[in-house]
């Protein structure tokens, strides 16, 4: 029963398919059904790791390690299907007298079932010796596929890794680029919109510079026009019409009552008058007299200020000198005056 072999999916299908003919006889098969089990697990065993191959083939694309594996698995499949081959022409003959229900007649089951054991014995643990080797060779190439497709596989995603870090630097290197590019015209526009704004500014501050010399120029005539048009004459504005006050000394001076409005102002206004003059001692002790210019009434300090010191009014003021024998002697250069006593004589 040939078959041929290449390494594909239909071909895998039909050594399967006669590992699955070589299941069945042995299950038909009566007698030493301990061994036979035996056997059927080495059969699906191999089963197994030839379907694992074939998918594995049809999963991953082709690689040295797969080449390698399907050149051996080639070479392995088609020693199974001699051995398989072999060992169903071998049971064919003894398959009337092995199956269930046997061949009819019992003399040819017996002796069939004799020469099977007796004669086929070695065969059989042969052939499942056959079967595990060639299952094993399949399961450690299957484990050295995956170990080196893994190691394959981390090497193709180190490689995207590599590619993705590449292709992530230069799109980094170009953003940095274009963000330096942008910050250069940006840099660029913020100067240029300084630097307008700063001559638009100086220009400006020239212009509000200039307006404000002008008004300030304009303020100076308009107050050098009203100066020269105001009289000279003019004095400041009191409402009450001032007194006018002699001292001892002949001087005249007003007295606004705005200002001097209680006799402790009138005495240090009379102390500071005298400051460095003559009679400054006598004004700080108080011997000096004041009268009304028109009555001649002394202004004593008893009076209310506001009573002696009316607006208008002219005061005369005058030095007191203790007696010394003469009436009529100046005492300050001792002339002597020829009027009555009770007159008032300027020396």
């Amino acid at each position: 029963m040939a078959v041929p072999f290449g390494f594909s999916v239909g071909d895998c299908i039909a050594v399967c398919l006669l590992i699955k003919d070589a299941v069945k006889a042995l299950d038909d098969s009566r007698g030493a059904s301990a061994e036979y089990q035996e056997v059927i697990r080495e059969l699906w065993s191999l089963d197994r790791a030839l379907l694992e191959v074939e998918l594995l083939s049809r999963i991953y694309e082709s690689t040295i390690e797969l080449n390698a594996l399907s050149c051996t698995a080639k070479r392995t499949a088609e020693q199974c299907r001699v051995c398989i081959e072999g060992f169903l022409d071998t049971i064919k003959r003894y398959n009337k007298a092995l199956r269930q229900g046997g061949s009819g007649s019992v003399w040819r089951d017996v002796k069939g079932k004799v020469l099977w054991s007796i004669l086929r014995k070695d065969d059989l643990s042969k052939f499942r010796t056959e079967i595990n080797t060639h299952s094993s060779v399949l399961n450690m190439l299957l484990l050295t596929a995956n170990l080196s497709l893994a190691k394959l596989n981390d090497m193709k995603l180190n490689e995207r890794l590599r590619v993705s870090d590449n292709q992530l630097n230069q799109k980094l290197d170009n953003n940095t680029r274009r963000l330096d590019a942008q910050g250069s015209v940006l840099a660029r526009l913020a100067d240029g919109i300084l630097r307008t704004y700063f001559r638009t500014l100086g220009t400006e501050l020239k212009s509000f510079m200039t307006n404000i010399w002008t008004l300030s120029f304009s303020s100076y005539r308009i107050l050098l026009d009203l100066q020269t048009r105001v009289p000279r004459e003019f004095g400041p504005c009191w409402i009450q019409e001032p007194l006018t006050f002699t001292d001892a000394l002949g001087r005249i001076a007003p007295i606004h009552l705005e200002l001097i409005n209680s006799w402790d102002v009138f005495e240090a206004v009379l102390e500071a008058r005298f400051l460095n003059f003559p009679g400054e001692r006598k004004i700080k002790s108080r011997e000096y007299a004041i009268s009304d210019s028109a009555s001649e009434q002394d202004l004593v300090r008893s009076q209310a200020f506001a009573l002696a010191f009316l607006p208008g009014r002219r005061i005369d003021m005058c030095m007191l000198f203790q007696e010394q024998g003469f009436d009529n002697c100046c005492p300050g250069c001792g002339q002597t005056s020829d009027s009555l006593d009770s007159t008032a004589t300027t020396w």
